[in-house]
């Protein structure tokens, strides 16, 4: 059954809502990557899936034609989009791909890696694993407690984001198939977003909206809530003046868009079909990271009524392999006044909104994920005046 979309659903779905609230949600400071069904439940969460027609993601909808004429204006780049297919990307080199591909051969490097990657792991996952055991051979020593790089036997006890944790319920097995595609399918989304948006950058103006391609650890604090979580990449504001010395600096807020990478979007909890729970939760978690950010760097933080809809608006990229889909939320005042104090309003919801999958191995859909890029940029200018932060990010 696909999760709620509207508020009948939603109290089909959870009948006693009304007492579990974030007062008395149990694990309050969880880790995002560790949320579940019942933050989803305090937090009045509804996702609104893609419509019919192009699908494109509805806050962007007045724009789409507007980018779509700018990307007109850049003929040889709208060429380089659609250039390769997903064989053709599988059976050139990297240097071809690189070469022939201009400002996305960069991009066209990390498809093909994708998709080496996703076909590997398809071809590992059907192999039994192979345990090790200790061999049954006069004078053998297994290394344990030698400090030896890995003794047969000892226990794994790194908190990396590479291993699991103790507590993650992952094999290693499981994590290792779920962490490797997803630092190759960032890679890829994060090269697509920055060709993009190089193209349509005024490299004149002061502020700039560019491509962070490392993670941001955001600590989040909403009431009971008091919690970290860690994004994949993000877009953010940089600028330069005489404040910086003429050096390019990201400026303190706000965060208008993160990127994610899964390794699927149902698989953790057997799904079939659409987002598993656990994994929207995790999504839900980091775009109140963005908009926690926004809150507390406005003027008045008190006075939630001065910040505009484009203060209270973020956005998420989720990539999976080759496909990418966008997202987005608006936190109403009301929600926001829930958020800090759990107490005030029970009937407001967070209503989570999202676009198709754009698979980027797919020529058209590159094309139509281009579009969508150049319309977010669009809007997100709207906000730039507020982006002329005094602090570094």
């Amino acid at each position: 059954m696909p999760y709620p979309a509207i508020s009948r659903e939603f109290k089909k779905k959870f009948p006693n809502y009304l007492s579990n609230t974030l007062r008395n949600l149990t694990e309050p400071r969880a880790s995002a990557s560790k949320w579940n069904e019942s933050h989803l439940e305090a937090l009045r969460v509804l996702l609104i899936p893609a419509q019919k027609g192009d699908c494109s993601l509805p806050i962007l909808e007045p724009y789409l034609q507007k980018a779509r004429s700018e990307l007109e204006l850049h003929r040889e780049f709208k060429e380089k989009l659609q250039v390769f297919g997903s064989d053709a990307v599988q059976t050139l080199s990297h240097s071809e791909l690189f070469h022939t591909g201009g400002r996305l051969g960069s991009m066209y490097q990390s498809l093909a890696i994708v998709l080496e990657t996703s076909q590997s792991q398809q071809n590992t996952e059907s192999r039994p694993s192979r345990e090790p055991s200790t061999p049954n051979r006069e004078g053998f020593v297994s290394g344990d407690g030698l400090g030896l790089s890995s003794p047969l036997g000892s226990d794994n006890t790194s908190e990396s984001e590479y291993a699991p944790s103790e507590s993650s319920g992952l094999s290693r097995r499981t994590n290792d198939a779920r962490r490797k595609p997803e630092v190759a399918t960032s890679t890829l989304a994060l090269s697509f977003l920055s060709a993009v948006l190089a193209l349509t950058r005024n490299i004149s103006e002061p502020t700039q909206l560019e491509v962070l391609t490392v993670p941001t650890t955001l600590k989040v604090q909403f009431g009971r809530l008091d919690y970290m979580c860690i994004d994949d990449g993000s877009l953010v504001y940089r600028k330069t003046g005489e404040a910086s010395a003429g050096k390019w600096v990201s400026t303190a807020t706000p965060v208008p868009c993160g990127v994610e990478s899964k390794a699927g979007f149902a698989s953790w909890e057997g799904g079939e079909a659409g987002v598993s729970t656990r994994v929207l939760a995790q999504r839900v978690g980091e775009m109140l990271g963005m908009i926690h950010r926004n809150i507390i760097n406005v003027e008045d933080p008190n006075d939630i009524n001065k910040m505009t809809k484009y203060d209270r608006t973020v956005f998420l990229i989720v990539a999976h392999q080759d496909r990418v889909r966008f997202t987005s939320a608006t936190f109403e005042p009301d929600y926001i006044e829930y958020l800090t104090t759990p107490t005030k309003n029970t009937s407001t919801f967070l209503h989570v909104e999202e676009s198709r999958d754009y698979v980027l191995s797919n020529p058209e859909d590159r094309l139509e994920a281009a579009v969508s890029t150049i319309a977010l940029s669009q809007y997100l200018e709207q906000s730039l005046p507020k982006a002329q932060g005094t602090g570094d990010g």
